[in-house]
């Protein structure tokens, strides 16, 4: 049997969770549910709650669901384009409007959604101080936010499931940078890049 990339990603994913019960259940690490969430909880210290700029460029899929899941997590939602009914919501304008939020300190990070996800992250990515990945699941929420320190998610409306949403919201959330050198390095690397 060939092994798939989400097929690896998923058991990856299902062994993190696993090492997480095990360290929860034996007392290893500080870990809390989160009042709200769908998926599991996550761990304490990673859970503040923040302000967070949404924008999608229609309202299908998850679009709606995405702002009802962050303010059933307590987060303070800022809303874009489609999501908003006196903007422009062509997804260059709405995701540029979400990541201007987090490079000028109005949200701490933001949510930007179009029907693949792959326009709203390129403008999002246009924006000096924005980091945005496009993530179609939890390990990759994971490592946007462990090894690119990605401050804005991007979504596929068309590919993201409400299930596949809170998974990849529980490891967002969860998610932080990593303090490895090298990763710090790429991160620095990756913003003098002009």
């Amino acid at each position: 049997m060939v092994s798939t990339f989400a097929d690896d990603a998923l058991a990856q994913w299902a062994a993190l969770r696993r090492a997480e019960e095990v360290a929860k259940k034996s007392g290893a690490a500080d870990v809390a549910p989160r009042p709200g969430s769908v998926g599991s909880g996550a761990r304490v210290g990673h859970n503040r709650l923040m302000r967070i700029s949404v924008a999608a460029d229609e309202i299908t899929g998850v679009a709606n669901v995405v702002v009802e899941e962050l303010r059933e997590r307590g987060h303070e939602v800022v809303v874009h384009g489609a999501l908003q009914a006196e903007e422009r919501d062509d997804w260059a304008w709405a995701s540029e409007a979400a990541a201007r939020d987090v490079a000028e300190g109005r949200a701490d990070q933001a949510v930007v959604c179009c029907w693949t996800g792959t326009g709203a992250s390129i403008a999002a990515n246009k924006v000096a101080g924005v980091r945005a990945a496009l993530c179609v699941d939890a390990y990759s929420a994971e490592g946007a936010r462990k090894w690119n320190d990605a401050n804005v998610l991007a979504l596929s409306l068309r590919l993201t499931s409400r299930a596949q949403l809170g998974e990849i919201l529980d490891a967002w959330f969860a998610g932080a940078a990593s303090t490895d050198p090298g990763d710090r390095a790429n991160i620095a690397h990756v913003d003098e890049i002009a």
